[in-house]
């Protein structure tokens, strides 16, 4: 009894599946890092952004994934620590 062609992977389908599979992941990986970044941007207080502003920054990132996000997180992200106090907030 002899199987078909049809029913047998080839070794070429096998690595097509393989490389789409990587490509899928470097995608996802992809919108995750653009979505982690822009969630810090929309939660950054505007005085902690430096360079540009929140909608420059937000224009870097979706335009130059995923490089425009590494270089928000490098240079546009501001020191982390807390500008006043808490309990001492302006209120505007």
């Amino acid at each position: 009894m002899q199987i078909s062609s049809a029913t047998q992977a080839s070794p070429m389908s096998a690595q097509l599946i393989a490389v789409a599979a990587v490509i899928a992941l470097g995608i996802a990986a992809a919108i995750a890092w653009d979505t982690f970044c822009l969630r810090d941007l929309i939660r950054a207080d505007p005085a902690r952004v430096r360079y540009l502003p929140k909608w420059g920054w937000a224009a870097v990132c979706l335009i130059s994934c995923p490089w425009g996000g590494l270089l928000y997180m490098i240079v546009g992200r501001g020191p982390a620590g807390r500008s006043q106090p808490p309990g001492r907030r302006i209120q505007g």
